[in-house]
Parts: C-alpha cells; structure tokens; sequence
C-alpha cells in the first residue's frame, strides 16, 4: 500500500478495525479518480454507481427545488461523499455532486463493495456504519434542515470555515 491511502487508513480505522489482510482487499478494490474544479461527478438522471472517499480537495453535493439550485451539503478530504439513495437503489440520482477545486478521489463501484460485504464481516460492519451517516444526512437534507438555497447567506459555521466560504463563494 502506497503513502497515498494513509488518509484513508486513518479514516476506515476510527470505524473499525479490520484485520491485516482485510485492508489490502479493501484498498485493492478502489479506483483512483481525479477532477477537475467544476467537473462533474454525478448529474442528474444518471444512476450513481459509486460512493467516493475524497482523498483532495473539495465537493458539494446540490439539487434543483422550484427551479432554484440548493446545496446540500459541502464534502471535503477525509469525506465519503455519494448520492446514496440513487447508489442504494441502482435508480436515476435527483440530484447532483461536483468538485470545487481539484480533487483526488478513491472510488468504489457498486458491485466491489457488494463483494466487499459478503466476504468481510468487517466491511459489512463499515458499511453498515457508514450507511447510518450517509442515512442521516440523506433525511437531513430530505426534510430540509441542511440545505443552503444558493441566492441566501451561508450559515455561520460555513463562514467561519475559510475554506469552505472560499469554496462556497466560488460557485456563486
């Protein structure tokens, strides 16, 4: 394994703890992606086969409501970052994910983690865990308690963040 998935490392084993051959396994299953600032990583309409580990730099995931475009929620290193009712379902995203500065991501496919899952308790364990995280942010931005219309001020924490602001006010 490469010094390019300590941060990696460091994020699976606060969740849990997986044996020395469990790792391997898991880091072997990843692909590396890069994008551009601004490219899309998601659109909507496509179905999202993969949930992301942003390894660099910064994401945002957003959604169109009444015609007014609303972010989500901002993603950056150390992050996992999908359109988890789409990936779960294998149906068309409503939504979409973009990079707002240059990002190095570790992608799993569908398929991989699901292999992942029936070989590893381990890993069915963290996905399990990281399912209940993407779950609540799911409801949380479903229900309304998160997201930031683009035409209203950020919310403080936001702003007190420079580099989520500068990213923020990048794409306004």
């Amino acid at each position: 394994m490469t010094d390019d998935f300590d941060l990696l490392r460091t994020v699976i084993k606060k969740i849990v703890s997986p044996v020395d051959e469990e790792l391997p396994a898991f880091i072997n299953a990843l692909a590396i992606k890069k994008f551009k600032r601004k490219e899309v990583l998601l659109s909507e309409g496509s179905i999202c086969r993969y949930i992301w580990f942003i390894n660099e730099g910064l994401a945002r995931d957003y959604f169109y409501r009444d015609g007014i475009e609303v972010t989500a929620g901002f993603f950056k290193e150390g992050d996992f970052i999908t359109n988890y009712e789409s990936f779960i379902s294998q149906k068309p995203s409503k939504g979409y994910i973009d990079a707002l500065e240059d990002c190095e991501l570790f992608s799993i496919h569908y398929d991989s983690l699901q292999h992942l899952y029936a070989s590893s308790k381990t890993w069915e364990r963290a996905g399990r865990l990281i399912a209940e995280q993407l779950s609540w942010y799911l409801n949380r931005k479903k229900t309304g308690c998160c997201p930031i219309p683009r035409s209203c001020n950020i919310f403080p924490w936001y702003r007190s963040n420079p580099l989520l602001s500068s990213a923020y006010r990048s794409i306004i």
